[in-house]
Parts: C-alpha cells; sequence; structure tokens
C-alpha cells in the first residue's frame, strides 16, 4: 500500500513539474526592458522558435504577447506598436526587431 501511494506521489510531481516548465517558457509575466513601450522578442523554446510582440509595462513586465508565425516577421511602427507582420512586407535583416518607417 505504501509502495502504491509513493508511485502515485512521484507520478504526481513530475506531472506538475512539466506543467510548471512549461509555464515559464511563456515570456508573459516575465522581465522586459523599455519601460511603456513595445517591444519584439525571441526565445528558442517558446512559440516553436519565431518571434513574438508584447508590451513592457512600467514595471518592466511583459504583457500582451501575440505570437508571430515566422522567424523575422515582428515589426515595430512609427507610433511605437511592435505587431507581427505579413511575410511579404518583411524585409531579411539578420535582427528579430524590425523598426519600420
Amino acid at each position: 500500500m505504501k509502495f502504491v501511494s509513493l508511485t502515485t506521489t512521484v507520478i504526481s510531481a513530475l506531472g506538475l513539474a512539466g506543467i510548471a516548465a512549461a509555464a515559464a517558457s511563456s515570456p508573459l509575466g516575465g522581465p522586459c526592458v523599455y519601460k511603456d513601450q513595445y517591444e519584439c522578442g525571441y526565445e528558442p523554446d517558446y512559440n516553436n522558435g519565431y518571434v513574438y510582440a508584447f508590451y513592457c509595462t512600467s514595471a518592466n513586465i511583459i504583457a500582451n504577447v501575440q505570437n508571430c508565425d515566422c522567424l523575422e516577421c515582428c515589426g515595430i511602427d512609427e507610433h511605437g506598436v511592435a505587431s507581427c507582420l505579413p511575410v511579404a512586407r518583411v524585409s531579411l535583416l539578420p535582427s528579430t526587431c524590425i523598426i519600420m518607417a
């Protein structure tokens, strides 16, 4: 009986650890650099390796994440708003963040 309980406890703990690891890969709620501004971000283990647009709050916390569906299609427009762009509008620059004029 104790063996079954221990096994069940270990399996449950491993399952919860997997959920925590999956949640930790999301940038939402994580730190950011530029207060009160939109930014483009990239984390290899998040969003299938594609970039994402987000807003950095006054507390330097990532909020309002928008996942992009390509590697270099996050852009910041002339008003400072970041968004995912159609692939046709993206120039092939080495950076993941494109400043649009």
